[in-house]
């Protein structure tokens, strides 16, 4: 019996490319603060793409079964990219402000990936 979805190599990968679209988008906004370049309006296109590709890896990730934790992890980050949005919105006055929200991202792609190499590591 398994109690935790096997690894699977496409959805990490896309989980992979998914962080380098957030990091992207968080670098340009970090070094436009306080500039008409951080605008949320520059970033609408980019926000979009990115969730709809998160969209897609949660979806991915729910056809697999026993895959919950994964899903709610991929949920949690989807959460917080959404805090991230509605900042933006109201705008950023430091760049400090960004840097916190990346960090917190970037604990939920470290959490997401470390579970999934787990997972790689169990089925070798």
């Amino acid at each position: 019996m398994h109690l935790i979805a096997p690894y699977n190599a496409a959805v990490t990968q896309q989980i992979v490319g998914l962080q380098k679209q957030v990091d992207t988008l968080l670098l340009n906004v970090e070094q436009s603060v306080g500039t008409p370049r951080a605008n949320y309006s520059r970033y609408v296109k980019s926000y979009n793409q990115i969730q709809v590709n998160l969209t897609s890896i949660i979806t991915q990730a729910k056809a697999i079964p026993h895959n919950a934790l994964t899903v709610k992890q991929l949920q949690l980050l989807q959460n917080t990219i959404n805090d991230l949005q509605k900042l933006h919105k109201m705008g950023f006055k430091t760049s400090k402000q960004v840097q916190l929200i990346e960090q917190s991202i970037n604990q939920s792609f470290s959490a997401i990936l470390k579970l999934e190499y787990a997972k790689w590591h169990q089925s070798t």
